[in-house]
């Protein structure tokens, strides 16, 4: 007698059935709720950070100052900003997170329902929830910045490409647009959305030119803002050159399989993931080969080629760059899950099991380690506003030190002392394009906390504050006021206070030049 298994087995390679609405739901919602209950707990309340500011300064401005702003700084962001202009005026970061929160739903839910085409309830669900559960993409899901959006474009463009292979001419449409807005939001999506146009790969050479025109678009969009933005490259100057350890363990990071405090175990999980790749490659019959590379493909060549770019030309090796990994570790572990099921061979399904299942409890462990130890403030803003509060006295002078592509810095200062007429001066700038690299105020009064911008002029025995990323160096403080550079350097041995973020130095006041 034959039984439903031995049928599997017998065609392995036989498209996964359509399971009822309902069995698509159980599949599909259950990663979407618990990717959004995991983002609210992991950091929906957390402080905003420069950047997340720099999104709500430029998002404030009308589309006109927003476009002259762009001709000096962010051009690339300009689309993401323009976007958030519907957004911040009303809702405030708080808003901006919302929408990179819906989009990790709707990316948790996108992965299982392209499980779900190719395998079926049980790798759909598990994909999804690798999603849901991975600490890097649910950390791009609570900022108010454009990488969730941009991941949640990359994940519907590989579900309505799929769809269009079936002969659903809409979805070609539907891919246009949903490639064309990841770039938009993230300029590097660009390589997984090329990645995703080989999807067609294997299917005849007719849907392979329609999935190469299909994601041309998208490259001619990602062209332009490279052309746009070529000029403000020196924003990414802070990006050091990865060494191969450092390359590796951001892979392990994006792919969930960092173990938390733990950098050396990183390379055992990330090493039982390469093994599970390497399972799926010998089991290919039971998953279709094409879906299995480029699953593959979409976990290492967006990592890959921006590796080798920062090698060899200008560094741009971030996560954010390469979040669109995360998609590809998430189906290849449904694809671990279907080989788990269906292999006919015991010591296979055994071992594609052990990965999946370590993988979902390194993931699991990360996750809930950050909710119950979220991650102190990048900046401190809280901090250092009380210590200004406490500590400064009305005639104390701040000096705010913010360099070409550190924006959000001084606003992020502005709005956590409520600073409101400074907060509307620094927005002013951004069309201008003339925030001074350090710029000197005079406090004029704590509570409210107000300050005036000054010039020149000595100290007058009143103390002075530094704010900034870091201290400025010797030549910089050449653009200071003599008066105050002088007394700033006559204290280069004052210790910043502890801000557990940016740094905030007091200086004592100094009679004269």
């Amino acid at each position: 007698m034959v039984t439903s298994a031995d049928a599997d087995r017998a065609a392995p390679a036989a498209r996964f059935a359509v399971p009822s609405r309902g069995a698509a739901v159980a599949a599909v919602l259950p990663p979407v709720a618990v990717a959004v209950v995991v983002g609210i707990l992991s950091g929906m309340r957390a402080e905003p950070w420069r950047d997340e500011y720099a999104t709500a300064a430029f998002a404030l401005l009308d589309p006109g100052d927003l476009a002259a702003a762009a001709a000096h700084v962010d051009a690339v962001l300009a689309p993401y900003y323009l976007l958030m202009h519907l957004v911040v005026p009303g809702f405030g970061i708080t808003g901006a997170r919302i929408v990179s929160l819906l989009a990790l739903g709707a990316t948790a839910g996108l992965v299982a329902a392209v499980a779900l085409r190719w395998w079926g309830r049980g790798p759909a669900l598990i994909s999804g929830l690798a999603v849901a559960l991975n600490p890097v993409l649910v950390g791009f899901g609570v900022q108010a910045r454009p990488t969730a959006l941009a991941v949640c474009a990359v994940a519907l463009a590989v579900l309505v490409l799929d769809v269009a292979l079936t002969g659903r001419r809409w979805a070609w449409w539907v891919f246009v647009i949903a490639a064309t807005f990841a770039v938009l939001m993230q300029l590097f999506a660009v390589i997984a959305v090329v990645v995703t146009g080989l999807l067609p790969v294997g299917r005849g050479r007719r849907a392979k030119l329609r999935g190469a025109a299909a994601s041309l678009p998208a490259v001619l969009v990602a062209g332009l803002l490279l052309a746009v933005g070529w000029g403000q490259r020196e924003q990414v100057a802070w990006i050091p050159r990865p060494s191969p350890r450092a390359a590796i363990l951001a892979l392990a990071d994006v792919t969930g399989t960092a173990v938390p405090h733990a950098a050396s175990l990183d390379f055992v999980v990330l090493a039982l993931l390469v093994a599970g790749m390497a399972v799926t490659v010998l089991s290919a019959r039971l998953l279709r080969p094409p879906v299995v590379a480029f699953s593959i493909t979409l976990l290492v060549v967006p990592w890959s080629l921006l590796l080798i770019a920062s090698w060899l030309t200008v560094p741009v090796f971030v996560p954010r760059y390469f979040a669109a990994v995360g998609l590809g570790a998430a189906l290849i572990v449904g694809a671990l899950v279907r080989v788990a099921q269906r292999s006919d061979r015991r010591i296979v399904r055994s071992a594609a099991a052990i990965v999946v299942a370590v993988l979902l409890v390194t993931g699991t462990s990360a996750t809930v380690g950050r909710i119950r130890h979220p991650a102190p403030s990048v900046d401190g803003y809280g901090t250092i506003a009380g210590i200004l509060r406490e500590q400064a006295q009305p005639g104390d002078l701040l000096v705010v030190a913010q360099a070409f592509g550190e924006g959000g810095l001084a606003y992020g200062l502005a709005e956590a002392t409520a600073d409101d007429r400074y907060a509307s001066q620094l927005r002013a700038r951004l069309a201008s394009g003339d925030q001074p690299p350090l710029e000197l105020r005079r406090i004029v009064s704590v509570r409210p906390w107000r300050t005036e911008s000054v010039v020149g002029g000595a100290t007058g025995g009143a103390a002075v504050w530094l704010f900034g990323l870091e201290r400025p160096s010797q030549d910089r403080l050449t653009e200071l006021d003599p008066a105050v550079a002088t007394c700033i350097r006559s204290q280069g041995d004052v210790a910043a206070l502890p801000t557990d973020g940016d740094v905030l130095v007091r200086f004592q006041g100094c009679s004269g030049p």
